[in-house]
């Protein structure tokens, strides 16, 4: 896969409620405010998301 970083205009870190908690995830978006790319931690479901994922997240 390749992502060509001078088109993202914009980058999110979004907060989605789920049934096993909240999901964190960050978008990014070009000039056109298409969705590029959505990077998640690893999770499964009827778990939590990982610690680990949020504070590498928080930590942008």
């Amino acid at each position: 896969m390749h992502l060509n970083l001078n088109e993202i205009t914009d980058t999110w870190v979004v907060k989605k409620p789920t049934a096993d908690g909240e999901v964190t995830s960050i978008e990014c978006f070009n000039k056109d405010r298409e969705l590029m790319v959505q990077f998640f931690g690893l999770r499964k479901p009827g778990k939590p998301e990982l610690e680990e994922w949020k504070t590498l997240v928080e930590s942008l």
